[in-house]
């Protein structure tokens, strides 16, 4: 992980508070127990329904809720400077897989329904693919074109707007409704996470991000409650 250091030298830590800092931490860790509580109801459910495929996709799912907000605290936790840019890269991304890991069990569980398999595992493929382009950047040009990473964190975020009919087709409108209300709340936070200027705007995207994690959670398990 060398590299990570070498790579950008005037690289520099977003000047936020201390006080920020601790309570973005405090505020992550609170996602991540809850999160680790979700993974493990996740995979009770996805067991006793005994669907292999969703089973994984759950497991795929949870992981990625945990990593992301796992990445979080630990990042905004630590001073060290180097070991602070080695989190950063880990927190950017968990944002990508996350966002691959949210896609999973509702493509899945489309493909199971009635979804073309060509139109699921595509998107799935494009999505995964995303997430992989988006963390060879970050591990390269962390810190640089900011302004993009944000644009193709939503991009990645609404591209499954295009199969929204088919979807609507073989999901109950329930999860579709929950899904798109988490959707709208993580693009509503995204004017806090920019919004340097308002006080501890990044402990509001946190709350944010936890809220809107939380919706996009009741999607998922309404997947086999329904």
């Amino acid at each position: 992980m060398r590299f990570l250091l070498k790579h950008n030298q005037k690289w520099q830590h977003p000047s936020y508070d201390p006080t920020q800092e601790i309570a973005a931490s405090i505020s992550h860790s609170i996602g991540l127990g809850l999160s680790i509580i979700g993974f493990f109801i996740l995979i009770y459910l996805g067991w006793v329904r005994g669907d292999s495929w969703l089973l994984i996709s759950f497991i795929i799912y949870g992981l990625s809720l945990v990593t992301l907000y796992l990445a979080s605290t630990l990042y905004h936790g630590v001073k060290t400077p180097p070991l602070k840019r080695k989190l950063r890269v880990f927190d950017h991304v968990g944002i990508y897989l996350l966002i691959a890991g949210t896609y999973t069990p509702f493509m899945l569980a489309g493909i199971q329904q009635g979804l073309n398999p060509t139109l699921g595992w595509g998107m799935l493929a494009v999505i995964w693919g995303l997430a992989l382009l988006g963390t060879l950047w970050k591990l390269f040009f962390l810190g640089k074109f900011e302004v993009l990473a944000v644009i193709g964190y939503i991009a990645m975020g609404v591209a499954g707007t295009v199969l929204i009919k088919d979807m609507l087709a073989v999901l109950p409108l329930h999860t579709i409704i929950w899904l798109a209300i988490g959707g709208a709340v993580y693009i509503a936070g995204v004017l806090f996470y920019v919004w340097e200027s308002i006080p501890f705007n990044h402990v509001i995207w946190h709350f944010f991000v936890m809220t809107a994690s939380l919706f996009h959670f009741i999607a998922v398990i309404s997947l086999v409650t329904a």
